[in-house]
């Protein structure tokens, strides 16, 4: 009993680290093209309620509707509202819970093995990596090891329950990503060579058999059908497998590598000047552990048969993914997991080898140094280097230069009459489309062609955005009241932006008013320092607006505790506020230089204390600046007459009237 809570309370502080690993800075990677494709079907169903299955080129539905409780929770039903960590949340806790499932075959793997098992799970670099992925392949291994996990508990207890929860993670496997039937004959496989593993299975009470295909077949209906509004997504299910041969012989595929790409990634990775990766470990150990299944294959004990059984699918389902052509790192996943649960078995099997104690002790303390070693890299993995090509997890992924174009055009739009409202005209093919919708998704007015030829001629864009394919074709239709710049999409993808001029000039000639705002031309403006600098003099600012960097903090003063601030939303302002606002905002670091150094506010009983605000505007219900503070200075109205004078000429609000002397 009591190494049962042990080994219980040890993966549940695994599951809490796995879960740290997973959910640190969640946002910080920009979104890659896939999980910007999985985004933006998740929210037409978030808006609509509407899936179909598209056999073509996507995959199972399990990710958009396990999504859509986060998303709802929130964003409501606006797709705007979201960000990244609405959805990358769902395969994150997928991800720690693979920790938790190893309790079920704690008795066939051992408390040892599934503890080294469980933190393998939690620092792999690849399975912390893809646990932050916001596509199918980390739910597939979770309901995939579940089919396993729960088949297991039903050998060692024949129950309805436990064949019906084998199905219903049957039915969600195939309910999640068509690469269920590979993990499929692997176990077909696993169970044929085993002569433990048949007699079990031909033991198999056949009311059970029959109840969990028929939950099975259910959870799959369920979901293919759309919860019954689209019937044509079940026959659309089997249909597909006939365009993924075409995938997986790399007929159709743009992603051919050769076998040993998996291998190369997990062995030994070493791209120009970046670090070296390895998983080598995990594979060491699965080695060991598989050495020692094929020594107990004729044992008839149900350890053994799991042990035989776990080796067995983990090496063809290995080999299965190397022979297909058409290679994605993400897809090593499902055989490492398997090598992840040997790995457990290998390690105890290693230590048990050596027989004197203080050998045992300096096996353990080596294994835990490559073990933290692991974790340093899953650390590097997800942080530096989470977006760069020198980490064998990155595969043709979104450079951050792609936020900077974003960034451009929220700009514009900051400047355009319509604001987000404006006109842009995207031409390029879908590779070198994706993400921008995820990106885009707060502009109404985007439109997407892949050839210049379709694009309506009576379009009057803002902003026209076309891949280098694409771009002759345009750059014949326009005249030369454009300015151009460049941004990369990922590696030896650019994108080419075209502004309108007078959009252009008009942006240019803001920026070219920000340098008027200097510290100096403040204080001859009539800018005071305070004494204690602790409270804000403004009498009485209906918002206060604070920028940190990219971060904003929109606050209206409570009327009921006037020394306290709590948040609105900007929607909530009225036209002429947002559009200040969103202008302030779009800007790349506006007031820089200005020398202020408002604090962030950690609101308390006395009052505000401010730490490391580059600016701060006071900005009124009507969108007119009441005042720029500096230090907790008292706002003189020559400061805010500059601010509006500033906001005015960038044609945001009506020139203010002067004031009287």
């Amino acid at each position: 009993m009591r190494k049962n809570l042990l080994a219980c309370a040890l993966l549940l502080a695994i599951t809490a680290g796995a879960l740290g690993f997973r959910l640190w800075r969640l946002d910080a990677r920009v979104m890659h093209g896939d999980e910007a494709n999985q985004a933006v079907r998740t929210g037409i169903l978030m808006e609509t309620g509407r899936y179909e299955y598209d056999l073509k080129d996507n995959h199972g539905p399990t990710l958009y509707y396990l999504s859509l409780p986060f998303a709802w929770l929130t964003a409501g039903k606006h797709f705007a509202d979201t960000n990244e960590i609405t959805f990358r949340l769902v395969p994150a806790l997928f991800g720690a819970g693979l920790v938790l499932l190893l309790w079920l075959v704690r008795d066939g793997l051992g408390r040892w093995p599934m503890i080294v098992a469980a933190l393998l799970t939690a620092i792999s670099p690849a399975m912390t990596f893809y646990s932050r992925y916001y596509i199918q392949e980390m739910l597939l291994v979770f309901f995939s090891f579940g089919v396993i996990a729960a088949g297991w508990r039903y050998t060692q207890a024949p129950s309805f329950g436990w064949a019906l929860l084998t199905g219903v993670f049957a039915g969600l496997t195939y309910a999640t990503k068509e690469t269920w039937v590979l993990s499929f004959v692997a176990a077909t496989v696993a169970l044929a060579v085993s002569p433990a593993a048949r007699a079990g299975l031909f033991a198999v009470n056949r009311r059970h058999l029959l109840a969990a295909l028929g939950v099975a077949a259910v959870v799959a209906v369920t979901f293919y059908s759309a919860f019954f509004t689209h019937w044509r997504g079940v026959l659309d299910s089997v249909l597909c497998y006939g365009n993924y041969l075409g995938w997986a012989g790399g007929e159709k595929s743009r992603h051919i590598q050769p076998w040993h790409f998996y291998l190369q990634m997990l062995l030994w990775f070493h791209e120009g000047r970046g670090p070296v990766w390895s998983e080598a470990l995990i594979v060491a150990l699965a080695a060991m552990a598989m050495v020692a299944a094929w020594r107990r294959r004729k044992n008839t004990d149900p350890e053994s048969a799991l042990l035989w059984f776990l080796a067995v699918y983990t090496l063809v389902l290995t080999v299965i993914y190397s022979v297909i052509r058409h290679k994605s790192p993400w897809l090593a996943i499902s055989f490492l997991h398997g090598m992840i649960l040997l790995a457990g078995v290998g390690a105890t099997a290693l230590i048990e080898a050596v027989r004197q104690r203080w050998a045992k002790w300096l096996v353990g303390a080596l294994l835990a140094a490559a073990a933290w070693q692991l974790g340093g890299q899953a650390v590097r993995a997800n942080g530096r280097f989470c977006a760069d090509p020198r980490n064998p997890c990155v595969y043709a992924h979104t450079s951050p230069d792609l936020l900077n174009l974003v960034k451009r055009v929220e700009q514009i739009a900051a400047v355009h009459p319509a604001r987000r409202d404006m006109v842009i005209e995207v031409c390029a093919n879908p590779y070198d489309t994706w993400p921008l919708p995820w990106y885009f998704r707060k502009l109404p007015n985007v439109g997407y062609w892949t050839q210049a030829a379709d694009v309506p001629a009576d379009l009057r864009p803002a902003i026209i955005i076309t891949s280098m394919d694409q771009e002759p074709a345009v750059a014949g239709k326009l005249g030369e009241d454009w300015q151009t710049e460049f941004y990369g999409v990922r590696p030896m993808v650019l994108l080419n932006i075209r502004i309108q001029k007078s959009l252009w000039d008009k942006f240019m000639a803001y920026r070219r008013l920000l340098p008027e705002l200097s510290l100096a031309r403040l204080r001859e403006w009539g800018v005071q320092s305070s004494a204690n600098g602790t409270k804000l003099s403004v009498t009485p600012p209906e918002y206060v607006w604070l920028s940190k960097l990219n971060k904003t903090h929109l606050f209206s003063r409570d009327a009921s505790t006037p020394t306290n601030l709590t948040i609105q939303v900007g929607d909530s302002l009225d036209l002429g506020a947002r559009h200040a606002l969103l202008y302030l905002k779009a800007l790349p670091d506006p007031f820089s230089g200005c020398g202020f150094a408002l604090q962030e506010e950690m609101w308390g009983g006395v009052g505000p204390v401010w730490t490391n605000y580059a600016y701060m505007v006071l900005v009124g219900t009507n969108g007119v600046a009441r005042g720029v503070g500096e230090n907790g200075v008292a706002v003189v109205p020559a400061t805010v007459q500059a601010v509006n004078r500033v906001l005015a000429e960038a044609g945001l609000i009506a020139a203010p009237p002067t004031p009287k002397k």
